[in-house]
């Protein structure tokens, strides 16, 4: 997904998501969506169920106050931009002390954000 904190980031310099990983994003679910139904129709013994967070995702990065975030376009230590990185803990005076409201805390690998900032301790 071009939203994707990672993607984000290598997007300089605008930082902005990716659109053309989310065109590619949106036709796979819609694919997917598709098979599941499919197997669904085939096997009567065999309920698979498909779950797209993909536009509430989406809802969340565009509009972070509505969840409760101040902000989605910054992390609150590592580099700054989107990252999190195993520094950022409570005990570092750099991480910033509203941390719980900046969405922009992710995995280490960069690949998906978490529900708020977690802890590393």
């Amino acid at each position: 997904m071009g939203c994707m904190p990672l993607e984000r980031a290598q997007n300089v310099p605008t930082r902005d998501c990716i659109e053309s990983y989310n065109m590619v994003a949106m036709k796979f679910n819609s694919k997917l969506s598709n098979l599941v139904s499919q197997l669904n129709d085939q096997i009567l013994e065999l309920k698979l169920v498909f779950s797209n967070p993909y536009n509430k995702f989406l809802d969340l990065i565009c509009n972070p106050t509505a969840y409760g975030f101040a902000v989605s376009d910054r992390a609150c230590c590592a580099t700054g931009t989107f990252d999190m990185g195993y520094t950022c803990n409570i005990q570092n005076p750099l991480t910033c002390p509203n941390a719980i409201r900046v969405l922009g805390c992710i995995s280490s690998d960069g690949t998906y954000v978490q529900g708020s900032c977690g802890w590393h301790y």
